[in-house]
């Protein structure tokens, strides 16, 4: 606080009192709590006043950490007050000297740059529109904060350069790097590479030959779903077309697409800001999704979606068709007081969701089904276990555990033999092969500069596709800051 004689921090579930803002009187640790059902909440710190605190948090709705807005609380608590109000990333606040503006940083003109907001120091109530203060094109702005003493605003840059890659199976080695892109996925003959452009006037869907050369575009339509390790599209069985979500205000789009040419389709349009995730069924006739507490199907050639089951929550980016077409699995929650999520299977047909796990203590990730379609493979958060559950009823197994390392999500080789997964050692992510045969773990020498995405085979499983993203940061100052 101004005063220097409280901390203010925000606990999610830390108390009996639930979530909320804390501040604590460091001379007695006396604390005042003041509670607030917001999720991943990042502080901005106190007006020069001492009036009011600034946060922003992941918007309701969705757990996406790039929809996000900036509020501002009283200090002696009571109501708090909105002041962006954008579909897109709202966050990292600052305040200005005078206490009269608030900096932010926001992509709602496409880069990531530095905005500013008036406000009545008073009331608190934001005066006019955002202005957008620096305009940079090709590399993302970060955490701004005003120096007291001399009126600048300090504050990052940050570039990442993603690169796409590819090389045989058995040599991933003597990869070749064809350009840059993320999110690549590989056709099933192994001749095409898709992926998802980056950089200035690289948005949309795009595809390459394998061997390298020009880019062809699929869509422009830009995926709000490609950060860190989600799918942002996903390619039909027969390589044929894609399917994608795009995001158009508070509504989300299912589309398909024809890889050769052709313009996208709409299939369905949800009310929602949720990180979805398409999932074809194997003989490429339907999409399954799930929204809300209902997991859901529709028609590849058009139609209306078919409820399958409801849940109290799914996580709807988890949704994964088993091989033979017969069953959907996804990650989800069971009710109001679960502690975390578990491991839910459904019929392709219809029915009631069919819990698979049992210990349900720990948070989980990377669901994936093993290619024989009798086990599905996922990570559960906290042990830092992979775990494989099974369909016929036998007890949950550990994969494989690595004591030493932190291990993270991964995907199964076509045939089975093989579970590639990503291990983290100095913050920098890569590749490791769990050989399904021999037990044993080994480094996957990808010579990675940077982090790993997840790999994509070719249906043979001879090609394998991935990406590396490195990042380059600098601390920047403007001068002449009001």
């Amino acid at each position: 606080t101004v005063d220097g004689q409280h901390l203010t921090y925000f606990a999610r579930e830390a108390s009996l009192a639930g979530n909320g803002i804390y501040t604590v009187d460091i001379r007695d640790d006396s604390a005042e709590f003041t509670p607030m059902e917001f999720y991943n909440v990042r502080m901005g710190g106190y007006s020069p006043d001492g009036l009011w605190l600034a946060f922003d948090f992941t918007s309701e709705g969705t757990e996406d950490p790039l929809v996000r807005n900036t509020w501002i609380l009283p200090a002696n608590g009571g109501r708090a007050l909105q002041l962006t109000f954008a579909n897109g990333f709202d966050g990292h606040p600052a305040w200005s000297r005078d206490g009269r503006a608030i900096y932010f940083v926001s992509n709602r003109g496409g880069g990531q740059n530095l905005w500013k907001v008036r406000l009545d120091p008073k009331t608190g109530v934001r005066e006019g529109k955002p202005d957008q203060v620096t305009f940079f094109s090709d590399v993302n702005v970060l955490h701004p904060q005003m120096l007291a003493s001399d009126g600048q605003m300090a504050f990052v840059v940050l570039k990442r350069t993603t690169s796409l890659h590819v090389a045989s199976a058995t040599e991933v080695d003597k990869a070749r790097t064809l350009g840059q892109g993320k999110q690549p996925q590989l056709s099933p003959d192994g001749d095409t590479i898709y992926y998802v452009g980056e950089g200035r006037g690289k948005q949309g869907i795009f595809a390459m030959p394998a061997v390298g050369g020009a880019a062809r575009k699929i869509t422009g339509h830009q995926s709000p779903f490609a950060f860190y390790r989600n799918r942002a599209f996903q390619l039909s069985p027969d390589g044929r077309a894609l399917a994608f979500f795009s995001r158009d205000d508070d509504l989300t789009r299912l589309f398909v697409v024809a890889t050769k040419e052709g313009e996208p389709r709409s299939l369905v349009t949800i009310d929602s800001r949720e990180v979805f995730v398409p999932a074809w069924s194997p003989d490429g006739s339907q999409i399954a999704y799930a929204s809300g507490d209902g997991l859901y199907t529709i028609p590849v050639e058009g139609g209306q979606p078919r409820r399958l089951a409801q849940l109290y929550r799914w996580d709807s980016w988890t949704v994964r068709w088993s091989p033979d077409g017969k069953h959907i699995a996804a990650l989800g929650w069971a009710g109001p007081d679960a502690a975390e999520n578990s491991v839910f299977m459904v019929p392709a047909s219809g029915g009631e969701p069919q819990r698979l796990t049992n210990n349900d203590k720990h948070y989980k990730e990377g669901l994936e089904w093993h290619p024989d379609g009798q086990s599905i493979t996922y990570l559960e958060i906290g042990y830092n276990l992979t775990r494989q559950v099974y369909l016929d009823g036998r007890p949950t197994t550990t994969l494989f555990d690595q004591p030493n390392r932190r291990e993270y999500i991964g995907r199964w080789a076509p045939d089975g033999s093989q579970y590639v997964f990503f291990s983290f050692l100095a913050g920098i992510s890569n590749y490791y092969i769990y050989d399904v045969d021999s037990g044993k773990i080994d480094p996957l020498d990808t010579n990675p500069k940077g982090d790993v995405g997840l790999p994509y085979w070719s249906d043979d499983g001879q090609m394998m596709t991935w990406s590396t993203s490195k990042k380059t940061g600098q601390l920047w100052l403007m001068d002449n800051f009001r």
